[in-house]
């Protein structure tokens, strides 16, 4: 094989792309947990975008490739530029690119990185790059490059197909099985087999023998594609094989035949430049009108990325993902992050009645209900994830605008608190206060919630109360008004938990108390390890959280009648500057603190006990 040498290109080791420390794993674990919790329309998504001002060489992007060492390739129209997680370094004709414009990168078991270009292939081996002459025709433009599993190198061009084994070039054409000479796209499956994409003629699968002869070739023609140009490949964690068309959208080859699915099954264009299937099978499909990401295994459940979310050009060529799990997607206008594929922004735009949510509830249909500082909403996706947005107000018979509570009253109907009473809404809509006799509460409604008898607690700016007897239908509720007369700590309340032993508790924001077989129990200052308490909340295995500012706090497990014990996590946690809002729990037992600081990921087991933030995610992860 012929080798042109050329310029030392070494230099000092830089920051890797997606090697942001142990964040990641957070990153990674609430990716797994909120995929499909929320999908999206017209929502701002995280997206960064980077162009010839950032350093970039070109704009018209035809390749992403992350590389074993952790940096970033993107191969344009004007050189191949490596991205270090800081800046852009450029290597083209003057560093021995034989052309300009790079179409191709792919890595070998040496790390070596091949250059597809539209005048043959060049190697870089980290150092020097040095022009292949062997691997393509003189001025070939090199469409698409593939390592199969015995480490064998391919590479597709409009005059054939040539692969190189390590000491032999071998080339093909038609007369070997390929559908055409013309290769547009290559892949090569865990199986051994090797998918060849035709400009036109349609595809070919072939096996490949131990020599490296092409062998069995079966074509598989317009006729059955539907579009003789195919663009692109992937495969999926099953071994079944994605195809991109040029105008007949996605093809699935499951057992022996093609199923299809194009714009009219929720993709966001039929032309298809790029796939990409994630390590938990999400598939990500790069068209020339936006960006599919669609759930493992279901291409008709998709979301769609378009201009509107963020990308400075719908023209999608080339798909990547890092290490933390960021997508790159090269475009026709530059290259582009998206730095959290799972996490949308809903706000006004979208119909949020204002910027200020204080409650959230998602119903049995799926519909997610958001209190906000300007009305109650409900909010409901589309099949491909489009937003729409129904607002209760004043005219709907909410008592007020400011919504801090919604409680679900067993019986498919919304129980709302809002800064000038509570109400009742209907499956009709309306809300409505449903007794004769008037609100004994004074103050705003900050906390609602129901227990297992049915009563509703209702806790508020002044006053702590309940609604006795719901679940009773011979005989009228009891509205009933507690205070500290009762045994109460203080008189309002801020939230309301049940424990696995069926008590209430009541955080007063600054105190504690708890409701047992019909008494209230006042925590004293002498037991309580903390002085505010301003959310609660239950873990999966009955364990009452309280957290505050500075602090969350467990309770311990005693024998009836023995004293309160707790245990608190504060600053040397990490949480010595926040106020504790809300909780949530994770699948592995951590903590999603809602805080004024953003959501916190916590792990009390962490630090041998001690506990630690995992993650903080705030604005900077999206709009």
């Amino acid at each position: 094989m012929a080798e042109r040498r050329s310029c030392d290109l070494a230099g000092p080791a830089a920051a890797r792309v997606g090697a942001r420390g142990p964040r990641a794993a957070a990153i990674a674990l609430l990716a797994a947990l909120a995929f499909l919790a929320l999908p999206l329309g017209a929502q701002r998504l995280p997206i960064t975008s980077f162009t010839a001002d950032d350093g970039l060489a070109g704009t018209q992007v035809w390749d992403v490739h992350l590389d074993s060492r952790g940096y970033l390739w993107v191969a344009t129209s004007w050189g191949l530029c490596r991205y270090d997680g800081e800046r852009f370094t450029t290597l083209s004709v003057p560093e021995g690119l034989p052309s300009p414009t790079a179409r191709t990168i792919l890595e070998d078991a040496e790390g070596s990185l091949w250059i597809g270009t539209n005048s043959g292939v060049a190697r870089y081996d980290g150092r020097r790059i040095t022009r292949v002459d062997d691997l393509a025709a003189p001025r070939a433009t090199v469409w698409a490059s593939a390592i199969d599993p015995s480490g064998r190198l391919w590479f597709g061009t409009e005059v054939g197909l040539t692969s190189w084994d390590g000491s032999r070039v071998r080339a093909f054409g038609p007369a070997d099985g390929l559908a055409s000479e013309y290769v547009y796209a290559l892949l090569a499956a865990r199986d051994g087999t090797l998918w060849i994409g035709s400009r036109g003629v349609g595809l070919a699968r072939c096996s490949v023998a131990a020599d490296g002869a092409l062998a069995g070739c079966r074509v598989f023609g317009s006729a059955e594609l539907g579009h003789g140009v195919v663009r692109s490949f992937a495969e999926t964690p099953e071994g079944e094989v994605l195809v991109g068309t040029r105008g007949a959208g996605l093809l699935r080859f499951r057992g022996d035949r093609f199923e299809r699915f194009t714009q009219a099954d929720g993709l966001p264009g039929d032309d298809v430049y790029a796939l990409l299937v994630g390590p938990n099978g999400t598939t990500y499909v790069g068209t020339g009108s936006g960006l599919a990401i669609c759930a493992a295994g279901d291409l008709r459940s998709c979301r769609v990325v378009r201009e509107a979310n963020g990308l400075r050009d719908d023209d999608v060529r080339t798909l990547e993902l890092d290490r933390e799990g960021s997508l790159w997607i090269g475009i026709e206008g530059g290259l582009a992050r998206l730095d959290r594929a799972d996490l949308w922004s809903y706000d006004a735009a979208e119909g949020v009645p204002g910027e200020h949510v204080y409650a959230l509830y998602a119903d049995p249909s799926g519909a997610i209900w958001t209190g906000a500082v300007g009305g109650l909403a409900r909010l409901v996706l589309g099949p491909h994830g489009e937003p729409s947005f129904r607002v209760f107000g004043r005219a709907e018979g909410l008592p007020g605008l400011w919504v801090w509570a919604i409680e679900p009253d067993g019986e498919g109907r919304l129980w709302i608190g809002t800064e000038s009473g509570i109400c009742r809404l209907s499956a009709a809509g309306r809300c409505e206060w449903p007794f004769a006799e008037p609100e004994p509460w004074p103050g705003t409604i900050y906390a609602l919630r129901r227990d297992r008898q049915g009563d509703l607690w209702v806790g508020t700016s002044l006053a702590t109360g309940r609604i006795v007897g719901l679940g009773d239908p011979s005989r009228p509720p009891r509205l009933e008004v507690y205070t500290r007369a009762d045994g109460l700590a203080f008189d309002r309340a801020y939230a309301f938990a049940e424990d696995a032993a069926g008590r209430v508790w009541i955080a007063h924001g600054e105190g504690l108390s708890w409701y047992e077989a019909g008494r209230f129990h006042a925590v004293a200052e002498s037991e309580a390890p903390v002085r505010t308490v301003r959310s609660l909340g239950v873990g999966s295995d009955g364990t009452l959280w309280m957290g505050g500012y500075g602090h969350v706090t467990r309770l311990l497990e005693t024998p009836p009648g023995a004293p309160l014990r707790f245990v608190t996590y504060g600053a040397e946690a990490g949480l010595g500057d926040v106020q504790v809002l809300t909780f949530g729990e994770d699948e592995h037992g951590h903590l999603l603190l809602g805080t004024n600081r953003g959501v916190l990921l916590f792990d009390p087991r962490a630090h041998d006990g001690r506990g630690g933030v995992l993650a903080r995610f705030d604005r900077s992860e999206g709009p």
